[in-house]
């Protein structure tokens, strides 16, 4: 089973508007409401792709009672834990030059008990998973070593669970040292914890230093360009065919998604990313945070241009 952690999870709100004009009334077309944050939609992914997953988290007020309810729809398993506070609800605004504009709410602040509680979830939660996903952003005052001490105890606990990290910023810097078995940054947030903009000959040599640190996988999602995967047997390049985007929301996470299902399921790794990326494909032709299927994934396996970079000209 696929297990994800949610610490800062979100109602999203997905709205048309043929401009958005700051200072002015905008009147804009409902699109879409979905139980989101990054581990939420993983699991939502994971379970378009067949596989059994459990979402845990912590959640609050109505829009806690939502996201349940609608994973509930979803045929997912949850144990969330609540909160007195309402599940943060984030904005996203597209508009007819197909620009996306977000707005996120930071989220309620997680009690110490609260976040020990959920801790102690993930833990028993080990018997039955052979991937954990801890993903997003933490909330207000969450210290930012939470997931670096979450995967130094789940590796105490079982070292042949895998934990996938998709996180930014400090959080994402400070776990490295705990050495996840896959991070999924993008090339900007890459950057951020190096503290310069990098070309993707610096994304490639920055991720084969952290490979031979002890990380399995770094997969580095370049936006329509691709993404750039390396492991001990070297760094591959994905590049999708062009298509006509619909949301880009939860693409990353799908990536995420489809990558823990084809661990899962033993595919070899040139199988395994290019299975990942047919699913950004999938999920970027849907609207808002809804996740592509598993027969639109087989559609765009084929068109996936698969490189070993090192055979590039850099």
């Amino acid at each position: 089973m696929i297990t994800t952690l949610t610490i800062n999870p979100a109602v999203d709100y997905t709205v048309k508007a043929p401009e958005l004009r700051l200072g002015k009334v905008n009147r804009v077309e409902f699109v879409n409401k979905a139980a989101a944050g990054k581990g939420i939609n993983v699991s939502k992914g994971v379970k378009n792709l067949g596989e059994e997953t459990m979402a845990l988290g912590c959640i609050g007020g109505d829009s806690g009672q939502f996201i349940v309810g609608r994973l509930k729809e979803l045929e997912i398993s949850s144990d969330f834990t609540w909160i007195q506070d309402d599940t943060r609800i984030n904005m996203k605004v597209i508009d007819d030059l197909g620009h996306e504009t977000k707005i996120n709410q930071l989220g309620s602040e997680v009690p110490k008990e609260v976040l020990d509680v959920i801790e102690e979830k993930v833990i028993a939660a080990i018997g039955e998973s052979e991937i954990i996903v801890l993903a997003g952003s933490l909330p207000p005052d969450c210290p930012e070593d939470f997931y670096q001490k979450l995967i130094k105890k789940i590796k105490e606990e079982n070292n042949n669970v895998k934990v996938f990290l998709d996180a930014s910023q400090a959080p994402l810097k400070l776990a490295l040292e705990a050495k996840p078995s896959l991070i999924k940054p993008n090339l900007r947030e890459l950057g951020e914890i190096y503290g310069k903009e990098l070309s993707v000959e610096e994304a490639v040599g920055i991720s084969k230093t952290l490979v031979e640190d002890g990380i399995e996988m770094v997969l580095v999602s370049l936006g329509a360009e691709g993404a750039i995967l390396t492991t001990k047997e070297g760094t591959l390049k994905a590049t999708p065919p062009e298509v006509e985007v619909v949301s880009t929301i939860g693409a990353g996470d799908s990536v995420v998604a489809a990558m823990a299902v084809a661990y899962l399921n033993d595919y070899k790794l040139e199988e395994m990313f290019r299975f990942a990326i047919a699913m950004s494909i999938a999920t970027i032709l849907r609207p808002g945070a809804e996740m592509g299927r598993l027969e639109e994934v087989n559609q765009y396996l084929g068109e996936i241009k698969i490189d070993k970079l090192e055979l590039l000209e850099c």
